[in-house]
This record gives structure tokens, C-alpha cells and sequence, in this order.
């Protein structure tokens, strides 16, 4: 069981890291999977809304700020 640091919630972890490298290890062992569901939803809002493209890598670092700060991970 973990708590998740975004809704204080004890639940089962995720399955495995949702991303790479230690922030991926960082959600698994701090973020349920409620909350991570939550985010790949508001992920696909983000996306749209901003017009980003996964193929540009400015693109992606700016989901990838947006996804940290989203789960609190904004120092990370």
C-alpha cells in the first residue's frame, strides 16, 4: 500500500513505473491509480488545448512539467 501524496489516499501502487527513469520509479512508489488515471485525462486536455506534438521534444518537456506539477512534483 502507498499514500498518495496527491489525494492522501492509501491504495495499491501502480503496476509498474507509467514513465521512465526515476520519476517514473517516483509515481509508482507516490501516486495511486486514481489519481494517475486523472492525469492521463487532464494529459489529453493539455495536449489539445495547447496544440502540443509529442514529436517536438520542447513539447514533451512542457507535458512533462505540466504532468509534475499536476501530481505536485513541481521541485522534481
Amino acid at each position: 500500500m502507498i499514500l498518495c501524496t496527491r489525494c492522501s489516499k492509501n491504495a495499491e501502487p501502480l503496476a509498474s513505473p507509467p514513465v521512465g527513469g526515476q520519476l517514473g520509479n517516483t509515481i509508482q512508489q507516490s501516486i495511486c491509480p486514481e489519481c494517475w488515471e486523472a492525469w492521463l485525462n487532464q494529459q489529453a486536455v493539455f495536449i489539445n488545448h495547447y496544440g502540443l506534438l509529442m514529436a517536438d521534444p520542447d513539447d514533451r518537456k512542457k507535458l512533462r512539467e505540466a504532468m509534475k506539477e499536476f501530481l505536485g512534483f513541481s521541485s522534481q
